[in-house]
């Protein structure tokens, strides 16, 4: 049987070998990790969101949760999470070839992108916060830390009242956190045209994120931001714009952020989310320099620059700052950049940054399937086991799904 693959998206190859063992893990123990309350901090790789949406599968790989159930074979301790009910998940999807499907000059069958989108996203159920310890929400960014009642579902149901992100923290007093947050101040620039905060602000607001966890604990791990030109979620933009019955490039023109009409250059991307959104329902837009793709939807060159310099910018304050603090950094973006430039192979199984079909990846081209989300816990523990001396157990990443949407 061949393979499913969405024809606008080419196929990429890398090679690169496992992760090593660490041989020198002492016996199961949590050495000087006091995992009793154990809070995760983050945005949408907290969560675990994935096909760019949210539900409880999603929310059950990942990484703090598998991080946990590691932590509780050592240590008995409790870590809730507070699961998106049935009817108020929303995410991506595919519809499957059926007698009409058309083929490719591959030979592959052309799938289509969907989304399906619940109308109960905006009317989440209150929970009470301080009795959860994922405290991820896919709309949280640094610049947001301070802010009270921002536009988030799924942060605004911690509370009744109108409380900010730093407060609810505050309340929960951790004795070891993991902090992943960052990845949404950029995915807003990419997506939504929303300003980047300076390095300075971004270093205010997470130092002062830093200070108020460590009026309960100094033990804990900090995550760096992905580069998104990394991921299939621009990269795979330029596949959208083939031909495809010869597989070849065809050109598309923009509007840049200086008002510029012109042809797409090698640089110049279109977001997935509006290729999904927007740019499928008008196939029209983009083919001629009449008709360029929006200002507002596309990421130019210098924008590009911008994000990616930005991103280093805030991962170097990340690496800093867990010098002063005393603090660990895992360093995702390097896991990532690792995954682009080689194949990773972990348990006998073979990871690519190929959009969708390297196993890595999901629809929404930049958060991890369930194997995916594994790699990232066993890298995880590696750093925690590494710093505070302590013997957690890896994952087996067979014992995880595979990308769903292989057959």
């Amino acid at each position: 049987m061949k393979k499913l693959y969405i024809y606008i998206f080419p196929v990429l190859a890398f090679v690169w070998g496992c992760r090593p063992p660490a041989i020198d893990t002492p016996p199961f123990s949590m050495g000087e990790v006091d995992g009793s309350h154990y809070i995760a901090l983050g945005s949408d790789y907290t969560i675990g969101l994935s096909d760019y949406g949210v539900s409880e599968e999603g929310q059950r790989y990942a990484f703090p949760y598998l991080l946990a159930q590691q932590m509780q074979k050592v240590n008995p301790m409790s870590f809730n999470q507070a699961y998106i009910p049935k009817g108020y998940d929303n995410y991506w999807t595919i519809s499957p070839p059926d007698s009409t499907t058309n083929w490719d000059c591959m030979g592959n069958s052309s799938i289509n992108l969907l989304e399906s989108v619940s109308s109960n996203g905006l009317s989440l159920p209150k929970v009470n916060g301080f009795e959860y310890h994922n405290l991820g929400a896919p709309c949280i960014g640094v610049a947001d830390i301070e802010k009270r009642q921002i536009e988030c579902a799924y942060l605004n149901r911690f509370s009744d009242t109108a409380i900010s992100y730093l407060q609810l923290v505050d309340g929960m007093k951790p004795s070891f956190f993991t902090l992943e947050l960052g990845f949404d101040d950029v995915w807003k620039y990419s997506t939504l045209n929303k300003e980047l905060i300076s390095p300075a602000e971004f270093e205010q607001k997470y130092r002062k994120l830093l200070n108020t966890i460590s009026l309960h604990t100094r033990k804990g791990v900090l995550i760096t931001i992905p580069d998104l030109t990394l991921t299939p979620y621009l990269l795979a933009s330029k596949s959208y714009f083939k031909n495809p019955e010869t597989c070849e490039p065809v050109p598309y023109y923009i509007i840049t952020d200086k008002g510029e009409k012109k042809q797409a250059g090698p640089y110049d991307y279109v977001s997935l989310y509006y290729i999904i959104k927007y740019l499928k329902n008008y196939p029209q837009i983009g083919a001629s320099i009449n008709t360029p793709i929006p200002e507002y939807i596309t990421v130019d060159s210098a924008e590009v620059e911008n994000l990616t310099a930005m991103t280093h910018a805030y991962n170097q304050i990340i690496f800093e700052l867990g010098k002063e603090y005393q603090l660990p950094v895992f360093d995702l973006n390097k896991m990532l950049y690792n995954l682009k430039t080689h194949e990773l192979v972990e348990d006998g199984v073979h990871f690519t940054d190929e959009y969708v079909f390297g196993g890595f990846y999901t629809l929404d081209g930049y958060s991890f399937s369930p194997r995916g989300n594994a790699m990232l816990t066993n890298n995880l523990i590696e750093v925690i086991n590494n710093r505070y001396k302590a013997g957690i157990p890896y994952l087996n990443i067979l014992d995880f799904p595979g990308q769903k949407y292989m057959q």
